[in-house]
C-alpha cells in the first residue's frame, strides 16, 4: 500500500475523535486496543520490540509524520527509522482498522434507522395497569387514535363485555382481544410491548406493519403479545 493510503485510512481514524479529542480502536484481528488523544494516534503492535508507530498531522497542510519507537534488548525505548518493512505493516493495521470503523459506522446507522422505523410504526397507546383496561384502557387507546386522526371511535366495555374478559383463563389476552375485534376492520392491531408486567407498555400498530414491527423487537430481544 501506498503512503497515501496510510495518509488516508490515518485521517479516517482520526475524524472519529469524541468532544474530548479521544477515541479507543479495538483492532479485532490482534486485539490490540489503539489509542487517539487530541490529534495523536498511537498504533501499538504485538511484536517482541514492542514497535509503535505515533502519528500526528503537521503544519498547515496537516501532512501525516509517523515516528516509530522500538525496545532493545535491555528494555530501552528509544526512537528507529520508519522502513519499508514498517510502511507495510503500518498500512496494514491501518487498512484492517479504517475498515472496522466503517463497518462499525454502518451497523450503528443502521441500528438508528431500525429504532427510528420502530418509533414511527409502534404508536404509543399508555402505560398502565391490565386490571384498569375498563377504566383506562379505552380513554388511552382513544387518545393515540385521535393523535392520528384515525376517525375511528372505539366503544366503552359494558359490564358484560367486562365480566367476560375477566372471567376468561388468560384475560390479558382477552383484554387484547376485546379491543382488536374492534380495531381489525380499521387496519389496525392492539398490543402488549415487552418486557411483560403488572404495569405494561401498550401500542397499536397497522396491519401491514405488524410483520416488521415483530422482527425489529425480536432483533432487540423483545416481542409482543
Amino acid at each position: 500500500m501506498s503512503e497515501q493510503s496510510i495518509a488516508e485510512n490515518a485521517r479516517v481514524l482520526m475524524a472519529l475523535a469524541g468532544p474530548d479529542g479521544t477515541a479507543l480502536f479495538c483492532d479485532e484481528d490482534d486485539h490490540i486496543v489503539q489509542e487517539l488523544d487530541n490529534g495523536v494516534l498511537v498504533i501499538a503492535t504485538d511484536f517482541a520490540d514492542g514497535t509503535t508507530y505515533t502519528l500526528t498531522l503537521e503544519g498547515a497542510d496537516n501532512l501525516l509524520a509517523v515516528q516509530v519507537e522500538r525496545r532493545d534488548h535491555q528494555a530501552q525505548v528509544s526512537a528507529a527509522p520508519f522502513d519499508v518493512d514498517d510502511e507495510a505493516d503500518l498500512a496494514e493495521r491501518l487498512e484492517r482498522l479504517a475498515g472496522q470503523a466503517r463497518s462499525a459506522q454502518a451497523s450503528c446507522a443502521a441500528t438508528q434507522e431500525d429504532a427510528a422505523s420502530l418509533a414511527a410504526m409502534l404508536v404509543d397507546a399508555g402505560a398502565w395497569e391490565w386490571k384498569d383496561w375498563p377504566q383506562n384502557g379505552t380513554d388511552f387507546i382513544q387518545r393515540a387514535l385521535d393523535a392520528h386522526d384515525t376517525g375511528i371511535v372505539l366503544a366503552a366495555p359494558a359490564e358484560k363485555d367486562i365480566r367476560k374478559v375477566f372471567s376468561g383463563r388468560d384475560f390479558t389476552k382477552a383484554m387484547l382481544q376485546w379491543f382488536r375485534k374492534q380495531l381489525a376492520p380499521h387496519g389496525w392491531t392492539f398490543v402488549a410491548v415487552s418486557p411483560f408486567g403488572e404495569f405494561q407498555a401498550f401500542a397499536l400498530v397497522r396491519d401491514e406493519h405488524l410483520e416488521r414491527v415483530q422482527a425489529l423487537l425480536k432483533q432487540q430481544g423483545r416481542k409482543l403479545k
